[in-house]
């Protein structure tokens, strides 16, 4: 399989809920499968939850479990990134603010 990989030992399986479960990034992260009906085709899909955050679920099918996994460990991936990126661009701010102050005394 080709595309990226998922950390399948920090997946957990769920047998009461028959879902895969993950800890990443201060997301909770779940992948379950969608049966096939009349008219779809089953897949897999995940989904990211986080305090104080909306749940992400995005409308994306997945015929690989594994698939599936790498996108959501990717997902809580960037988004911590992108965190740790405002939470230094915040406090380089607030550095150089105060090394103004300091400098005008």
């Amino acid at each position: 399989m080709s595309g990226p990989h998922a950390t399948i030992s920090a997946w957990q399986r769920d047998g009461h809920e028959g879902v895969y479960q993950a800890e990443l990034h201060d997301w909770s992260l779940r992948v379950s499968w969608t049966p096939n009906t009349p008219t779809t085709r089953g897949a897999f899909r995940w989904k990211a939850e986080r305090d104080g955050e909306d749940e992400r679920a995005p409308e994306i099918d997945f015929e690989e479990i594994e698939l599936a996994m790498a996108a959501a460990e990717q997902f809580a991936k960037q988004d911590a990134d992108a965190r740790a990126a405002a939470e230094a661009q915040g406090g380089q701010g607030d550095s150089e603010d105060s090394d103004k102050e300091d400098s005008g005394d």
